[in-house]
């Protein structure tokens, strides 16, 4: 991966969590884990357009990565919350 497409991975994922926090109730609170999970989805999708389809590049990037980053966010969340339900389940019973 070279320094473009990692700096883009970087600012859609921190730009995808910013909104998410700007315009939720709690976002602020969960800006940490989204925009790891948005630099994370972001980077996967840049992984997937170099791996199968290298022509599209860094437009492709640019169009999907707020789309990976934001699905990533959701997903990340949602397994989140399920751990940590499991594990308060588990120390007070």
């Amino acid at each position: 991966m070279d320094f473009l497409t990692a700096t883009l991975c970087m600012s859609i994922g921190t730009a995808v969590a910013w909104l998410i926090a700007l315009y939720t109730p709690g976002g602020a609170y969960l800006l940490f884990w989204n925009t790891f999970f948005g630099m994370l989805g972001t980077a996967l999708c840049a992984w997937a357009i170099i791996a199968f389809a290298p022509v599209l590049g860094v437009v492709g990037l640019v169009i999907a990565g707020p789309f990976f980053a934001l699905l990533a966010i959701v997903l990340g969340n949602a397994i989140r919350r399920a751990a940590d339900k499991a594990l308060r389940g588990r120390t007070s019973g």
